[in-house]
C-alpha cells in the first residue's frame, strides 16, 4: 500500500508486527478500569445532548505544545478516580464496545493475541459482572458497530480470518443471539459507520485490504427495516482512518483519514439528497485521530498522525455555521489510537494512545470554555492503545482491552 499504510499496519494489528510487539513484553490488556471526571470549578456541570458515535510509527520529529496555564478551568489538581471492576473479561485490543439501551456493554471481537475473534461479552454497571454474550457469526477486528433505534447492534467488516471482510451481522440483546447479516458492497477495515436521523447506517470509505491496498470513496447505507445495504454517492476523496460525526442538523462531517497521504480535507453527508459537498479543510493533515461533537455544536478533532514519522499534539474546532476550521489549545501529550470522551459536563477525557516510542501515561481534559487542557496525572490504566471507552447511564467511563506497556492481570 502506500508509505503510511505499512507504518500504520503496526498500530492496527497486522498478526506478524502485532506478534512481535507482543513477543517484546507488550501485552493485551486483562480487565478493565472505571473513571469518574471532577466537576468543573466554577459553576453547574453542563448537560449535554448525548448521541451515539461510531475512531507504529517512527519517533516524531518535533511535537509543538503550549504550556501557559487557564484562569478558569477545572481544578488541574483535580484526578479521576479509578475503581478496577470484578471479573475477568477476555483480553482483546481492537474491539468494540456499546452501551445498550438497558445500560449494558456488549464487547465484541478485536484481537486476542494476532488473531481475530469471535467471543463477545455483556458489562452489566449495576452488578458490576460480566457474562458471555455469544460467540459471533464470524471473527473480526478494526470493525463497527452500531446501536440501532430498535435497540439491535449492527457489526460490518472489519478484518477476519480471510483478511479484510465485507460482511455484516446483528446483535439481539433481547434474545442474545447474533444473526447474519447482506454483506456490504466492498470489504472494508478503517471505516466508519454512522446511525442517521431516520435509522439508516452511513458507512463510507476505509480500506480494501491490509499492507499495499488503497483507501476507498465509496459509501453505502443500511436499512435496519429490511436488513439491506444500498449504494449512496461516493466521498469526494478516497480515505481510510477517517472520523464521521453526525452534526445537530442530520448532516455527517467526515474529516482527515488516509488516501494517498493523511488528508487535511473534509466533507459532508446530507442524507436528505444523497450527496457530498466540500467543507473547510483542517488546518493539520491527520489520520487515527478523533472527532468530538461538543454541547455549542462544534466538533473538536485531536491528534492521530500527520505522516508516517509525525504525531502531532494538535487541536483544532470544527464551527458547521461556517464551515471552517480553528486551531485550539494544543493536548499536553501527542496521541494516535486513543479514546476521546464527552462527558455529561461537556468535558473530553482524552486517555492513552501511541506516542511514537511511548504510550502517554496520562489522562487529560478539555474544557471547551476555556479552550485548555488540564493533565489529570498519571495513572496505569491509562497506559493504553487499542482499547474502547463507553460512558455509562451515571456518567461514569468503561475502559476495555488495548494494549497496556507492562503485563497487567484482573482488575489492573
Amino acid at each position: 500500500m502506500k508509505a503510511w499504510a505499512q507504518q500504520h499496519e503496526g498500530v492496527v494489528g497486522v498478526s506478524v508486527l502485532v506478534a512481535a510487539v507482543l513477543l517484546a513484553g507488550i501485552a493485551v490488556v486483562l480487565g478493565l478500569t472505571i473513571l469518574k471526571a471532577p466537576p468543573l470549578s466554577g459553576g453547574a456541570d453542563a448537560t449535554p445532548m448525548l448521541q451515539p458515535t461510531a475512531s507504529s510509527y517512527s519517533t516524531p520529529s518535533s511535537v509543538a505544545s503550549e504550556s501557559s496555564e487557564p484562569s478558569a478551568t477545572p481544578d488541574p489538581t483535580a484526578t479521576a478516580p479509578s475503581t478496577p471492576a470484578p471479573g475477568n473479561p477476555t483480553p482483546r485490543q481492537y474491539h468494540t464496545a456499546t452501551l445498550l439501551l438497558d445500560g449494558r456493554v456488549l464487547v465484541a471481537g478485536g484481537y486476542g493475541d494476532v488473531d481475530p475473534m469471535v467471543s463477545a461479552e455483556l458489562y452489566d454497571p449495576v452488578r458490576r459482572s460480566w457474562a458471555a454474550a455469544g460467540d459471533l457469526i464470524a471473527p473480526r477486528a478494526e470493525h463497527t458497530a452500531t446501536l440501532l433505534p430498535d435497540g439491535r447492534v449492527l457489526l460490518a467488516g472489519g478484518i477476519g480470518d480471510g483478511g479484510v471482510t465485507p460482511t455484516t451481522e446483528v446483535y439481539d440483546p433481547s434474545s442474545g443471539t447474533w444473526t447474519a447479516a447482506e454483506n456490504m458492497s466492498a470489504a472494508r477495515r478503517g471505516h466508519t459507520a454512522t446511525l442517521l436521523p431516520d435509522g439508516r447506517v452511513l458507512v463510507a470509505g476505509g480500506a480494501s485490504g491490509v499492507g499495499d491496498s488503497p483507501s476507498l470513496a465509496s459509501a453505502e447505507l443500511y436499512d435496519p427495516a429490511s436488513g439491506t445495504w444500498s449504494a449512496t454517492a461516493n466521498m469526494l476523496a478516497a480515505r481510510a482512518d477517517q472520523t464521521a460525526t453526525l452534526l445537530p442538523d442530520g448532516k455527517v462531517l467526515v474529516a482527515g483519514g488516509a488516501g494517498t497521504e493523511f488528508l487535511t480535507s473534509a466533507e459532508l453527508y446530507d442524507p436528505v439528497i444523497g450527496t457530498w459537498t466540500a467543507t473547510g479543510d483542517m488546518g493539520v493533515a491527520r489520520g487515527g485521530h478523533t472527532a468530538t461533537l461538543l454541547p455549542g455544536g462544534d466538533v473538536l478533532v485531536v491528534g492521530g498522525p500527520v505522516s508516517p514519522d509525525f504525531i502531532p499534539a494538535s487541536a483544532e474546532l470544527y464551527d458547521p455555521l461556517s464551515g471552517t476550521w480553528s486551531a485550539t489549545k494544543n493536548m499536553n501529550a501527542i496521541r494516535d489510537v486513543f479514546t476521546a470522551t464527552l462527558m455529561p459536563n461537556g468535558t473530553v477525557w482524552v486517555v492513552g494512545g501511541y506516542g511514537g516510542t511511548f504510550v502517554p501515561a496520562s489522562r487529560e481534559l478539555y474544557d471547551p470554555a476555556s479552550g485548555f487542557w488540564i493533565s489529570s496525572g498519571s495513572s496505569d490504566p491509562a497506559v493504553l492503545r487499542g482499547h474502547t471507552a463507553t460512558l455509562l447511564p451515571d456518567a461514569t467511563v468503561l475502559w476495555t482491552g488495548g494494549i497496556g506497556t507492562t503485563l497487567m492481570g484482573p482488575g489492573f
